[in-house]
């Protein structure tokens, strides 16, 4: 029997620091039977990523104009065939039995429509500051939101899998990977393995999306968007109003925290935009602000 082939898609759009240490932990991989697309996806210099890659084995760089992240995943994902997919961002770090395990875990589980790892949190300079856990549940915790969704640096999927929930939207250029994972959760179980395997950079480069604005409204779109599809279904549909509570919840806590922000360094443009937000979702934004203020006591 041939071993599984793995293909996997980096995306980059700069001139990433951390480039190099990424594509080297790739390079590091115990499991050999892999190949590397790296979608660049507008650099402003056109020789950069090749420069990068160069020595790479079974490495190609497909370049595009900047059409964000989901076209580009979907654009490297294309360029190959093999049966499982893995995706890496261009500032984290894989350990040297990622593959291995997740491969191992795809074939011991062959009705699991993708595999996810635990991890850890780096820093700029590479030190570890916190962690998150991996377990295998029920794919309604995560449509539901009471299980975290896993993160899409550790997912290896199965090709037919992200075929037949259509790809990456390319509308999302805001939590488009929790769009696309609530997507794949829907379509079937995933299976955790436990150990930590990837390292997850948070840098002032990258830190923008997970409570901004546009992610919030991106979130609250693509749940309602799930819901609409699912609409006949009345059991999608409760997981989805349950997750649509939880979000309301989050992004509430989000508008506090913006408003606070905005206030404390002055930014008159930042507060309307966020009393903006509060005003939509009276109720749960006072109930997050009672809390803060109860919280402070």
């Amino acid at each position: 029997m041939e071993p599984t082939r793995v293909d996997l898609v980096m995306v980059t759009n700069r001139a990433s620091p951390y480039l190099a240490q990424a594509l080297e932990s790739v390079r590091a991989q115990t499991y050999p039977h892999w190949s590397l697309v790296v979608v660049d996806d507008g650099t402003p210099d056109p020789d950069a990523v090749p420069r990068a890659v160069a020595g790479m084995p079974r490495t190609t760089v497909v370049r595009q104009e900047n059409r964000g992240p989901s076209a580009a995943r979907n654009r490297g994902i294309a360029q190959g065939d093999a049966p499982l997919v893995a995706l890496l961002d261009d500032d984290d770090v894989w350990d040297a039995d990622k593959l291995a395990e997740q491969v191992r875990a795809l074939a011991e589980h062959v009705d699991a429509v993708a595999s996810f790892t635990a991890g850890r949190y780096i820093d700029a300079e590479g030190r570890e500051f916190g962690s998150w856990d991996a377990t295998t549940v029920d794919s309604r915790l995560f449509v539901n939101g009471e299980e975290p969704q896993p993160r899409i640096v550790t997912l290896v999927l199965r090709r037919e899998a992200h075929t037949a929930i259509g790809g990456f939207d390319e509308s999302y250029r805001m939590a488009e990977d929790n769009e696309y994972i609530l997507r794949l959760a829907l379509s079937g179980p995933l299976v955790a393995v436990p150990r930590p395997l990837v390292s997850y950079r948070r840098h002032s480069a990258n830190l923008s999306s997970s409570g901004s604005l546009e992610g919030r409204r991106s979130t609250v779109r693509f749940v309602r968007e799930q819901r609409a599809a699912h609409r006949d279904d009345p059991e999608v549909t409760a997981l989805l109003d349950e997750r649509a509570r939880r979000v309301a919840r989050d992004c509430a806590q989000e508008c506090v925290r913006g408003l606070a922000d905005a206030a404390r360094r002055r930014d008159g443009r930042r507060l309307l935009t966020e009393l903006g937000w509060a005003a939509r979702s009276p109720g749960p934004t006072a109930l997050a602000l009672v809390r803060a203020v109860i919280g402070r006591r």
